[in-house]
Order: structure tokens, then sequence, then C-alpha cells
């Protein structure tokens, strides 16, 4: 009985290897956003508690210094759900591409289960063809 070689054994590989790296950037996006929403949170947190209650009392230099931390905030605050958005585009753009690796793994899962039962049914045709000629030799020999 010979082993059993899975002639696209290398394109499955190559597949296997794909589908890997894909869910692998697909996790880097997820923990990038993570991040991200993180500086957004501790960005907010920030401009809540720079926010001045009593402008009444403050210096013109004070108060302008204040106006522009708060400008720098919000900017970054756009700049953070900007970066945000491309990642969410990324993302589904990466689950687009996984979902068509895990179709071709499935294919060639798939197609791999059908050579390998067309593979055991001529092993086993082969070894009935083999105990058949095995048994006639034998019924041969005992008749001389």
């Amino acid at each position: 009985m010979t082993a059993f070689k899975y002639k696209f054994r290398v394109l499955a590989n190559l597949k296997d290897n794909q589908k890997s790296k894909a869910e692998k950037e697909l996790a880097d996006l997820n923990n990038s956003i993570l991040r991200l929403n993180e500086n957004k949170e501790h960005i907010l947190l920030k401009l809540r508690r720079y926010d001045l209650k009593d402008k009444k009392n403050i210096k013109a230099s004070e108060l302008n210094f204040h106006n522009n931390f708060k400008n720098i905030l919000v900017s970054e605050l756009k700049l953070l759900t900007e970066k945000i958005y491309d990642l969410q585009k990324s993302i589904e753009f990466k689950r687009t591409e996984l979902i068509e690796r895990n179709k071709e793994h499935k294919v060639l899962k798939k197609l791999e289960e059908k050579h390998y039962d067309i593979f055991k049914k001529e092993n086993q045709k082969a070894e009935i063809n083999n105990a058949d000629e095995t048994a006639a030799l034998q019924f041969v020999r005992c008749k001389k």
C-alpha cells in the first residue's frame, strides 16, 4: 500500500498561511482600534477636566492658554476619530478577505477528502485484486 500524496498540498499550505496571516492582521487592526479608542477616551477626560467653569476671574493669557489647549485636544480628537474610521474600513476589507480565505480553505479541504476517498477505493481494489490473484494461484497449486 502506497502513502497518500495530495497533489495540491503546497497550494493548501499556501492558502492556510494566507488565512493565518489575514487572521493575524485582523486581530492587529482590532487591537489598534482598541488602543485608539482608549486614547480618545483619555482625551475626552482631559477635555472635561480642563473645561473652565468660572471664566470671569481668569487672566486673558490663562484664558488664551486654556482655549489653545482645548483646541489642540479637539484637533487630536478629530484626528483619532479619522484614524478609527480608516481602521474600521480596513477591518471590513480584511473581514471580506478572511471570508474568501476560509472559502478557499474549505474547498481545498473537500478536494483533499475526495482525493483521499478515491485513493482509498483504488487501494481497496488493488488489495482485493491481489487477494483474488493469490487465492487463484493457491487454488491452481492445490489442483496440481
